[in-house]
């Protein structure tokens, strides 16, 4: 999306949120889901119902008084290293007990709304 300023000089407004780079706001190799096996059981994650959460729970946090910014204000209040919480977001490999945490205290969201036992067709 682009508009005009007064100058007419054609300025972008599609910027990314958290590295404020020019382009996709999404990298086209970042999942938006991911299956999983939990407790071996398969898994859906939404990832970007996830990232979607992000700016609104950095906000609600910082308001409440934590200090910080951006992944860093989330990894902190769901206890766990900000690499743990990149490695999430990116579709990796993290612990069950890491996952919760960052879906219920990292985000504030309800694990069942995100995590959903996968169909078997």
């Amino acid at each position: 999306m682009c508009w005009r300023s007064d100058n007419s000089r054609l300025i972008s407004t599609e910027r990314h949120a958290i590295t404020a780079s020019d382009g996709s706001i999404k990298a086209a190799n970042v999942p938006a889901k991911a299956r999983i096996l939990l407790y071996d059981v398969e898994h859906i994650v939404d990832l970007d119902a996830c990232r979607r959460r992000m700016p609104y729970r950095v906000a609600e946090l910082l308001s409440s008084g934590a200090e910080g910014g951006g992944q860093a204000v989330i990894a902190a209040a769901a206890d766990i290293d900000p690499k743990t919480l990149r490695t999430f977001l990116d579709s990796g490999r993290v612990s069950a007990e890491s996952m919760i945490a960052i879906i219920e205290r990292g985000l504030g969201l309800k694990f069942a709304d995100i995590v959903t036992p996968a169909r078997v067709a």
